[in-house]
């Protein structure tokens, strides 16, 4: 899962300045986003979707992106805290 929060230049800070940046939070089972490809591949592909959205302005060095990891057995759908083999098993049955 992902938000989008949308803040005023004079509330977003870098290196104690105030800057114009985007941040990516992805909320994830702990599984996922656990090989480096993936990682490096999704840090290109969403900073340079960013990067076009905002119509190549935002520059790419202040595109941030951070992943949360839910402890395995903590993330859950529909009221009920499932495991990753029970998240696993849920996706597979669709």
């Amino acid at each position: 899962t992902a938000t989008l929060h949308v803040l005023p230049k004079s509330s977003t800070f870098a290196g104690g300045e105030e800057v114009s940046g985007a941040w990516i939070e992805w909320k994830v089972p702990s599984f996922a986003f656990n090989d480096r490809d993936i990682q490096v591949g999704f840090g290109k592909d969403a900073t340079d979707i960013i990067h076009a959205l905002s119509g190549f302005k935002q520059p790419k060095e202040n595109i941030y992106i951070n992943v949360l990891h839910a402890v395995d057995g903590s993330w859950n759908f529909n009221g009920a805290a499932l495991t990753n083999e029970q998240i696993g098993e849920a996706i597979s049955n669709g």
